[in-house]
This record gives structure tokens, sequence and C-alpha cells, in this order.
């Protein structure tokens, strides 16, 4: 799986979580173009490298975030100051 694949499969995911429409595990399964064990698979790996917790409402019959999680994937460009004032720092301690 490509990287790119896998941040669009890991937003797709947080989105459907998030909005409480992604359904039980056959639909979401299908939504993301996977096996049911794959997202089982997926679920599992989720939770345990990132400590959250994602549950399953039998009555509303979706999967769900327990609580608020914001996804933010990407690399983010620092301030000039902030990259100056590493710099500086570097060389202060050499």
């Amino acid at each position: 799986m490509s990287i790119s694949t896998l941040i669009n499969s890991l937003e797709q995911i947080d989105q459907l979580l998030r909005m409480e429409s992604a359904g039980n595990a056959t639909t979401l399964a299908s939504k993301l173009g996977i096996s049911r064990s794959k997202w089982f698979r997926m679920k599992k790996e989720l939770e345990e490298c990132f400590s959250i917790k994602i549950f399953y409402c039998n009555y509303r019959q979706t999967y769900y975030y327990a609580e608020p999680v914001v996804l933010k994937i990407g690399f983010f460009r620092q301030k000039t100051e902030d990259r100056r004032q590493k710099t500086e720092d570097r060389r202060q301690k050499r």
C-alpha cells in the first residue's frame, strides 16, 4: 500500500467515525474497499498505536470514536524564527 493510499484510507476512516456514519464492519469495509477482517486488523492497530478507542453502537449500528480526537497528517513548515532559534541553540551547544 502506498503512503498516499494509506493516508487517504486514514482520512476516510476518520471522517466516517467522526460523522458516526461508518456503519457495521461489513459496510465500513465495503466503503473502504477492504475486507472485513482487514478492518478489524486496522482498528486494532489504530487503537494500539494511537491510543484511541473506537466503539461500536448496536443501536445506531455504527462505529465511532469514544472521545473527540483530531487526525493530523503531513509536513508543516516551521516559522522562520523557530528555525533560527534552533540553529542558534545548536551552535551554542558546540
